[in-house]
Parts: C-alpha cells; sequence; structure tokens
C-alpha cells in the first residue's frame, strides 16, 4: 500500500511539472520496480495479486497520461512540440558536444558552459550530465563521471553474485534506481543538484555497509 501511494503521488508530482525525461524515467523504473517486487515472492497467489495491482496501476497511470496529453496541458504541448520540430534539450545537448570538441582536453572550466559564447540559449546548462561535464571538464571530466558510474555498477553486481534472498531482491532494487538513474543523467544534470547528488551518494554509501 505504501509502495502504491508513493507511485501515485510520484506519477501527479511529474505530471504537474510536465517533465518529458522523468515520465519516461518512471515508467521504466515502474516496471522494473515492479517485476522484481513479483518475481521475489514465493506464494504464487501474492505473486498474482501483485501482478493484477501492478497492471492496474500502470494502466490507469497510461490512461490519465493519455487523457492528460488529449487534453492539451502543458505536457501535452511540449510532447507535441517535440514532435513538430528539435527540441530546446536536444540543441543544447548539440551545443554541449560541439563545446566540448572544441575544448576536448580542459573544457571550458566548472560551470563556465552556461557563460561561454553559443549559438544557441546563452546562460542554461545543458540538460544532460554528460555533454556538461564534457564542455566543463574536457574528456577527463567526462571520463571520470563514466567510471565513477561503471565502478559503482560493477560493486552493484559483484554484490549480487554473492548474495540471495531479500538481500539479493534488495540489490536488484538498487540496480534498478541505478539504471534509471543513468538514464535521467541523459535528461538532466544531476551532479549540479544537491537532491540527486545526496541521492546517489546515499546509497552508495548503505552499499558501503
Amino acid at each position: 500500500l505504501i509502495l502504491i501511494a508513493i507511485l501515485i503521488i510520484s506519477f501527479y508530482l511529474l505530471l504537474s511539472v510536465a517533465t518529458r525525461g522523468g515520465m519516461l524515467v518512471f515508467f521504466t523504473s515502474t516496471f522494473f520496480y515492479l517485476l522484481v517486487l513479483i518475481t521475489s515472492v514465493r506464494s504464487k497467489k501474492v505473486r498474482i495479486l501483485l501482478a493484477i495491482v501492478s497492471l492496474s496501476i500502470m494502466s490507469f497511470a497510461a490512461i490519465q497520461l493519455f487523457g492528460f496529453i488529449i487534453e492539451e496541458t502543458y505536457l501535452g504541448q511540449r510532447v507535441e512540440m517535440a514532435q513538430d520540430k528539435e527540441s530546446t534539450r536536444t540543441m543544447l545537448i548539440k551545443e554541449g558536444i560541439r563545446i566540448g570538441m572544441n575544448n576536448f582536453i580542459l573544457g571550458v572550466g566548472g560551470g563556465n558552459f552556461s557563460k561561454v559564447p553559443r549559438r544557441f540559449e546563452r546562460g542554461s546548462f545543458s540538460h544532460c550530465s554528460y555533454t556538461e561535464a564534457f564542455a566543463n571538464y574536457g574528456s577527463p571530466g567526462l571520463l571520470l563521471l563514466l567510471y565513477l558510474y561503471y565502478d559503482f555498477l560493477l560493486f552493484i553486481l559483484k554484490k549480487l553474485k554473492r548474495s540471495s534472498g531479500t538481500n539479493r531482491t534488495l540489490l536488484y532494487l538498487i540496480l534498478v534506481f541505478f539504471i534509471s538513474f543513468l538514464l535521467y543523467n541523459i535528461f538532466y544534470v544531476t551532479y549540479l543538484a544537491i537532491v540527486f547528488s545526496g541521492l546517489f551518494f546515499g546509497v552508495q554509501t548503505y552499499m558501503a555497509r
């Protein structure tokens, strides 16, 4: 019941802020979270019940989302705009790659992507962790960020091999969170936000116990 409440609240919060990337990550992570929970239960009856509840939640969310888009809310308008022309986020990502390629070794300096002369939308970050790191810190910065994520992924997979039962289920849930986190890095510069950075390092600290 707590999980269902969290999912419903999260869905409406994402809908209210009209984040397309967040909604994509929400549906992806929710599907895999529910899949892990269903397969971890031994009782066949409980598994069937969980499957029915999960299907109901996903169907409800999909119907609600489709209905809101048809009603032309801000989220619907953003989806339609992305279909009609190249989105702002895509342009910013391309700009981040271009600046990174022009400053391949050292980048333009931490936080300077928003300040350097640009062809498109000055004064904002690139909305992508990978291109932001590449533009600001060059290839060494991007490689360090990717290595940090790779090392943590490897750490989870090693723990999974040595675990069983409840611990194994928990590790699978953490793995789903981490993959969702990597996906969301495409849509937002997570290392610039205290909330996302704190969440990531909090999970790392828990895993290291």
